[in-house]
């Protein structure tokens, strides 16, 4: 089906659409616009035999005078063939879309080679390589005689009533075979009691009780696993891919990035990751200033962001006291970005605290005795 149709882009000034606008204003060019892709969807190949100008209006959804639209369209964009109306060089300028049916029939066969093989293979043989959908569907269904009804299953035929649960199968005997009595089929779980019936001709299924398991037709075997599926990592041509590498770029810890990725993914899916540059900027932030950090205890990316890590604010080590008597001035920075910051709040302070002296009068002299953190120092002897 086609989704789209090409327009060139020397449409507006070409002279047929110039004349159309003259004659039919801009809700001519509309209706012409939409009857295109109104045949791209239901007349792929521009053919629209069987439809006369009322039909081609409605289609158009022109809203203006009756036959105004097809009158003036007639003969240049509409065509007038012994067979029908067609779109004037429909198939020259939109190839694409009148190809959707033949492109559809061509994989409408190639389908037929998993459902059907053995009339694929003489559809191939005969040089056909294309078929319609009712084609498709008669190749592809089964015709019961008895009833008469159509279906892709096998139903029952003559099924027998079982008299007893049929035994079980057990291993292999010393003499190297199995039970005799344990020939009969089981139904695996979820199998429709309709897809067993019982034993072919030859047989006597009321001496044996066995049952044959007959497959959905051109459906092969498929063997049911009972292991857990394994959860694989989220693809990284996900868009949310170039956001996480920003921030593992960034973070100290460069292991376990793939389970890092699976928690970020899953965060993003359930709307409480944070923005990438709010993550990147508090990794940044921690790695330059945080007391631990700085030492290496730096958590895997996972476990920060399972912990919403973006959310913390930097640690810092209060000072270490001195003996019994605990150690005056601002905590210990260990880290030069600490150190600078704590330089930048003492000279902030010391400009406070040097403002405030000046505005009750004081001398110079007092300003001397400010403490590089604003606080006033004892005066000399």
């Amino acid at each position: 089906m086609n989704t789209d149709i090409r327009l060139s882009v020397g449409f507006w000034q070409h002279p047929k659409t110039r004349k159309t606008a003259k004659r039919l204003g801009l809700e001519g060019v509309r209706s012409l616009q939409i009857l295109w892709l109104w045949a791209a969807l239901n007349r792929p190949d521009g053919n629209l035999s069987g439809m006369d100008w009322e039909d081609i209006e409605l289609a158009s959804d022109w809203q203006g005078e009756e036959r105004a639209f097809f009158d003036f369209c007639l003969g240049i964009w509409i065509d007038e063939t012994p067979q029908g109306y067609v779109l004037h060089d429909w198939k020259d300028h939109n190839s694409w879309a009148s190809e959707a049916d033949e492109r559809s029939d061509k994989a409408r066969f190639s389908r037929l080679a998993t459902v059907n093989r053995e009339a694929y293979e003489q559809l191939k043989a005969e040089g056909i390589n294309a078929i319609s959908k009712e084609e498709y569907d008669r190749l592809t269904t089964v015709q019961r005689p008895s009833d008469d009804r159509r279906t892709n299953v096998g139903r029952i035929v003559n099924a027998p009533p079982t008299p007893a649960p049929s035994p079980a199968l057990t291993h292999k005997d010393k003499g190297g075979g199995y039970n005799a009595g344990a020939r009969d089929a089981h139904p695996m779980p979820g199998t429709p009691p309709e897809q067993f019936r019982g034993e072919p001709d030859g047989l006597n299924s009321a001496d044996s009780g066995s049952a044959v398991l007959v497959q959905p037709f051109s459906e092969a075997s498929a063997t049911v696993s009972s292991m857990p599926k394994r959860t694989d990592c989220p693809s990284k041509g996900n868009p949310q891919w170039q956001c996480f590498l920003s921030c593992w770029q960034v973070y100290p810890v460069k292991q376990g990035q793939e389970a890092a990725w699976r928690e970020w993914m899953r965060l993003h899916s359930n709307g409480t990751l944070a923005e990438p540059y709010v993550i990147r900027d508090a990794i940044i932030l921690l790695a330059q200033e945080d007391s631990r950090w700085q030492r290496g205890k730096v958590p895997n990316m996972a476990k920060w962001l399972n912990g919403k890590g973006w959310n913390d604010c930097p640690y810092v080590e209060p000072a270490a006291a001195q003996g019994n008597v605990p150690r005056d001035g601002p905590p210990v920075a260990r880290t030069q970005a600490q150190r600078n910051r704590q330089n930048l709040e003492g000279l902030a302070a010391f400009v406070r605290a040097a403002e405030r002296e000046l505005t009750h009068g004081n001398t110079t002299a007092h300003i001397g005795r400010i403490g590089t953190h604003g606080h006033s120092l004892p005066a000399a002897n």
